[in-house]
């Protein structure tokens, strides 16, 4: 870019545009630079997966306190685009399993459409009182996730880190453009009546926000 400014500015003097045209030149490379970091930040703070989960009853049973939620998942407008689905944890703390795959940097920054978002897979819920294992099943493994359909069907080279997802994430540099995959559990205390929002963003940030009480 440097070089090319270089090369035009010698032409403008060469034709005798002067200060001026320079200048004029400097003013859009300034707002084309500007344009591009303002795309950037847009794609960094792009939300890709949301689910709500919102807490049904809670109850009392042998001594022990339970949570029923309602799980569902949502795109950007709110609207509902999965099939809403029930479970019951032990306690009142909430955890939420996912897996997720991310990509180079650069590759987010670029807007690339194939590998410019990471993936995400959400694995299970359970409660404190509980094992991971004995949680409740979210997205299956080795299927394609709900979220990415039906607005966007899953291409087949995702499918495939999905199929084999514990040798890319223990080899990540064999596929191409994975940055890294990893399991992540975020975790919250239910309260009745209450929704809670899980998102991924375009970071691989895995976040958990409570939302307005529904009208």
């Amino acid at each position: 870019m440097n070089r090319l400014l270089g090369q035009i500015v010698m032409v403008c003097i060469a034709l005798g545009f002067g200060a001026g045209g320079m200048l004029y030149i400097q003013d859009n490379r300034r707002e084309a630079e500007l344009t591009a970091l303002k795309e950037s930040l847009l794609r960094l703070t792009r939300q890709e997966r949301r689910a709500e989960f919102r807490v049904i009853a809670q109850h009392e049973r042998d001594g022990r306190l339970e949570t029923t939620m309602r799980f569902v998942e949502v795109n950007d407008r709110g609207r509902e685009v999965g099939r809403p689905r029930a479970f019951t944890i032990e306690g009142d703390i909430i955890h939420v399993d996912a897996l997720i795959i991310k990509f180079d940097d650069d590759l987010a920054l670029s807007g690339d459409q194939a590998r410019g978002h990471p993936l995400l897979l959400f694995r299970r819920a359970y409660g404190d009182h509980q094992t991971p294992a004995s949680g409740f099943s979210l997205d299956a493994v080795n299927e394609v996730p709900g979220g990415y359909l039906p607005e966007g069907a899953i291409n087949a080279w995702e499918a495939r880190l999905w199929e084999e997802f514990w040798e890319v994430a223990n080899n990540p540099g064999a596929y191409e453009g994975v940055r890294a995959a990893h399991g992540v559990v975020n975790y919250t205390r239910a309260i009745a009546g209450a929704r809670y929002l899980v998102t991924l963003r375009s970071t691989g940030e895995l976040s958990t926000e409570v939302l307005p009480a529904s009208p």
